[in-house]
C-alpha cells in the first residue's frame, strides 16, 4: 500500500493520476500493474494506492517496482514517485530444486519426528549451509497405511512422470511374499509407481520378468529385488540407473551387487535394455564388497553425461583411501574427480536427534555439496511476500550475493525436455541491465522472463510453458536468450508431452 499525502489542506478537489513500473521486479509474475486517479475532497489530507503483490513459493532475492505520480489539479508535486519492496519470505525453494531431497530410512525414522515409521519417505529442504530448514519436514509417503512390519521399502525415486503439480513416488519392495496394495501384486524385481491423485493409485511402472535374466530363479525364488534407483531423461529417452541385492544379469550383461547399471526403459512394454555399467563399485571401494543402498545419478553441468552419483551404504565401508563411510550418511561421489565428499548427515544437518540407516535417495536438480556460507538471517525478513513496503527513490535494500561468477554464462535449462517447467540459471559478474526473453524456433517472442536491472552474482528464473497471455505454450523446441549489457548468449530446450 502506497500513501499520498497533501502538505496541507485544500478548499478544492485535488486529483492526481498514478501509474506502476517495473523495476527488478515484473507485473504480471510478482505484482498486478495498476493505474488510475487518486481524489482528494476538500479537506483531505491523506489517500491510499494499492498494489497487488503475486506470492509465490520461489526463493528469491527481495524485487522493487515504482509507482509513479503525474498530471496534479489543483496542486503541485513535491515527490511524483515511490518505490515498492517486495520482500521475500521463502525459505524453502521450490520442490523443483536441489535442494530438495527426500529419504526412506531402515531404522531410527521415530528420532526424525514422533510417528514417524521406518518405511515412511520423507521430504525436507535445506539451506545453504545444507542444514534442514526449519518447518520444512513432511512426511511425502505414509509407509505405515501400505506396509506390515516385515516388508521394506527398498529403491525410492520421486519425479513428476505424468505433468501435473502433484509429484509421483517409484519404489521398490522387499518382502518374504508377494504382498497386494489395492488390488495390484508386488514382487521382486519390479518397480511400481504410487500416484496419489490417480485410480487406481498404484501402478507397476517396470516389470521386472522383462529386464532381469533367469528372473524366475533370482527374484520369484531367491527374492532378489532392485536395491536402489535413479530415473531420468537422456538422448530423447528415458532411462533407469539400479543397483539389485546380488549378482545379477541382465541382457549379457552381468554385474555384481551394488554395481550401478544405466537401461533404457520403455514405458509401453514396462520392460527395460542395452545395459550399461555406470559404476563398479570394486573401483570405488576397498576389501569386501560393498553394499550400495540409497543411489541418485546427478548430471550436474546438463551435458548429457554423469558427473556425479549421491549413495549410501547399508553397512560402515571403506574407500579406496583409506577412508570410513557409514550407513547414517549420504555421500557424493564425483565420477571426473574421482573424490567422495560428505552430502548430508540427518543427524548432524539437524534432520534427527540420534543416527539413522539410510535405506533410499531422492534428490531433484542439479546437486553439489553445500558451502560453509552464512546461515540465512530470518530477522533480515522485513516483511512476508504479498506486502509492499513504501521508500522514497534512491532508499532500499540491496542483497550482496553469497559467489559471483568471473564471466557472464547461461546455464542449460534444467529439466531439458521439461514439461509442464524448467529453471533457467545464469551467472553475471558484475551488475548489469538483463533480459532474458523465451522465442519461438521461428524468432518469435513468447515469454519476456527478466528486464531489468540485476546485481552481480548467480540466478534462477523458473519459465512455466505460458506465453504472455498466460495460455500453455505448445510442444516443440525453443529457444531463450540472455542479454546482459554487451553480453549475449543463446540456448535450446524442448518442451515435451
Amino acid at each position: 500500500m502506497f500513501t499520498v499525502t497533501l502538505s496541507t489542506p485544500s478548499g478544492q478537489t485535488v486529483t492526481v493520476n498514478f501509474s506502476t513500473s517495473d523495476g527488478t521486479a515484473h507485473a504480471g509474475s510478482d505484482y498486478v500493474s495498476s493505474s488510475g486517479t487518486v481524489t482528494f475532497a476538500p479537506g483531505e489530507t491523506s489517500k491510499s494506492i494499492t498494489v497487488a503483490v503475486n506470492g509465490d513459493l520461489t526463493d528469491e532475492p527481495d524485487e522493487t517496482f515504482d509507482v509513479t505520480l503525474s498530471n496534479p489539479t489543483n496542486a503541485t508535486l513535491a515527490d511524483g514517485s515511490g518505490a515498492g519492496m517486495i520482500t521475500d519470505d521463502d525459505n524453502a525453494p521450490p520442490i523443483s530444486d536441489a535442494s530438495r531431497m527426500y529419504i526412506s530410512v531402515h531404522s531410527g525414522a521415530a528420532s526424525i519426528q514422533k510417528g514417524y515409521r521406518d518405511e515412511d519417505v520423507i521430504a525436507f529442504g535445506r539451506d545453504e549451509r545444507g542444514d534442514v530448514l526449519e518447518g520444512s519436514v513432511v512426511k511425502f509417503f505414509d509407509g505405515s497405511l501400505y506396509f506390515k512390519s516385515n516388508e521394506q521399502l527398498d529403491a525410492v525415486e520421486v519425479i513428476d512422470w505424468d505433468g501435473d503439480p502433484e509429484m509421483e513416488l517409484i519404489f521398490s519392495v522387499r518382502s518374504k511374499a508377494n504382498i497386494k496394495m489395492e488390488g495390484l501384486e508386488i514382487r521382486p524385481g519390479d518397480l511400481i509407481l504410487y500416484n496419489p491423485s490417480s485410480t487406481p493409485k498404484f501402478t507397476r511402472f517396470l516389470d521386472g520378468s522383462k529386464v532381469f535374466e533367469d528372473y524366475k530363479n533370482f527374484c520369484e525364488k531367491n527374492r532378489e529385488n532392485i536395491d536402489g534407483v535413479a530415473l531420468y531423461q537422456m538422448g530423447g529417452g528415458w532411462k533407469i540407473a539400479l543397483t539389485a541385492t546380488n549378482k545379477a544379469k541382465i541382457g549379457t550383461l552381468e554385474f555384481d551387487k551394488d554395481d550401478i547399471v544405466q537401461v533404457d526403459y520403455n514405458p509401453a512394454t514396462k520392460g527395460a535394455g542395452n545395459p550399461v555399467r555406470l559404476l563398479d563399485a570394486a573401483t570405488l571401494f576397498k576389501g569386501k564388497q560393498a553394499n550400495l543402498d540409497a543411489i541418485e545419478v546427478v548430471d550436474d553441468d546438463h551435458n548429457g553425461t554423469f558427473e556425479s552419483i549421491v549413495f549410501s551404504t547399508s553397512g560402515s565401508e571403506k574407500l579406496k583411501d583409506g577412508r570410513q563411510v557409514k550407513p547414517s550418511v549420504i555421500y557424493l561421489y564425483n565420477r571426473e574427480t574421482d573424490t567422495v565428499e560428505e552430502l548430508f548427515d540427518p543427524k548432524s544437518d539437524g534432520l534427527s536427534k540420534n543416527s539413522v540407516q539410510i535405506g533410499s535417495v531422492s534428490t531433484l536438480g542439479p546437486l553439489k555439496p553445500w558451502g560453509t556460507g552464512p546461515r540465512p538471517d530470518p530477522a533480515a525478513k522485513k516483511a512476508k511476500k504479498g506486502q509492499a513496503l513504501l521508500a522514497k527513490v534512491g532508499e532500499g535494500e540491496t542483497q550482496t550475493p553469497e559467489a559471483v561468477p568471473e564471466a557472464f554464462g547461461l546455464d542449460q535449462s534444467y529439466p531439458n525436455p521439461f514439461n509442464p517447467s524448467t529453471t533457467i540459471r545464469y551467472g553475471l559478474p558484475e551488475a548489469s541491465n538483463v533480459s532474458l526473453v523465451v522465442y519461438s524456433i521461428l524468432g518469435q517472442q513468447v515469454r519476456m522472463l527478466v528486464s531489468g536491472a540485476q546485481g552481480a552474482g548467480y540466478h534462477t528464473v523458473v519459465w512455466d510453458g505460458r506465453d504472455e497471455a498466460g495460455r500453455m505454450a505448445a510442444m516443440g523446441v525453443y529457444i531463450y536468450r540472455l542479454q546482459a549489457g554487451t553480453f549475449s548468449q543463446v540456448k535450446k530446450m524442448i518442451l515435451a508431452k
